[in-house]
């Protein structure tokens, strides 16, 4: 790995997630994350099977304290608190 020490995220825009796209990079770096947008929470699951990190994009935001516990028991590695939380 060339710089083992670098995040790397990911984003796909379309609604569709390209897992072999994603395979390949983590043979480059093993830090890769993917950006996951309201329209791609059908691909979370998959996600987790292939031992993918990813987190929630801000187009989901954590308005509530149950929306924040949902994020976390989700899986998401990053969250974004929004308004008064």
């Amino acid at each position: 790995m060339k710089y083992p020490e670098k995040r790397v995220n990911i984003l796909f825009k379309d609604t569709d997630i390209n897992i072999s796209a994603i395979k390949k990079a983590k043979e480059y770096n093993q830090n890769i994350f993917v950006r996951i947008s309201l329209g791609q929470l059908s691909f979370i699951e998959l996600l987790k099977q292939e031992k993918i990190n990813f987190f929630l994009d801000y187009s989901y935001p954590c308005i509530s304290f149950d929306l924040l516990e949902y994020a976390i028991n989700l899986g998401s590695t990053d969250v974004y608190p929004y308004g008064d939380l």
